[in-house]
């Protein structure tokens, strides 16, 4: 399984200890987070549709530093799409990081991860 982590940049370190501890959990889940994924030269929005294209769930990270991200929203529409299209039913899992005021529109209604509430079992 192949999982597309949308995050904010200043998320990152937390993120990718999230991603480390589900993969040595569960080996056979893949992780797309950009820093392993982008290179110099690389067309952004291509690779980033690309990871998405090629995932089976899609992770976003909400924190008070992603919900006003331009990228993390452009993320997030291109899930959407997808989602709504019927390509990638229940494609979208909301993860919560810290505080936030407000859940983006769509995601309104969607069960979450609350990541302070949870240990690492």
């Amino acid at each position: 399984m192949k999982v597309f982590l949308s995050h904010a940049s200043e998320d990152k370190k937390l993120v990718e200890q999230i991603l480390i501890r589900i993969q040595n959990q569960f080996p056979d889940i893949q992780g797309w987070l950009d820093k392993y994924e982008i290179f110099a030269g690389d067309d952004l929005i291509e690779k980033i549709y690309s990871g998405i294209g090629q995932s089976d769930k899609f992770l976003i990270f909400l924190s008070p530093n992603s919900v006003d991200k331009p990228w993390v929203r452009t993320e997030l529409r291109k899930a959407l799409f997808d989602e709504i299209a019927g390509i990638k039913p229940e494609f979208i899992i909301p993860v919560k990081l810290g505080h936030i005021s407000q859940f983006p529109p769509f995601l309104e209604s969607r069960f979450y991860v609350d990541i302070e509430n949870k240990t690492e079992d």
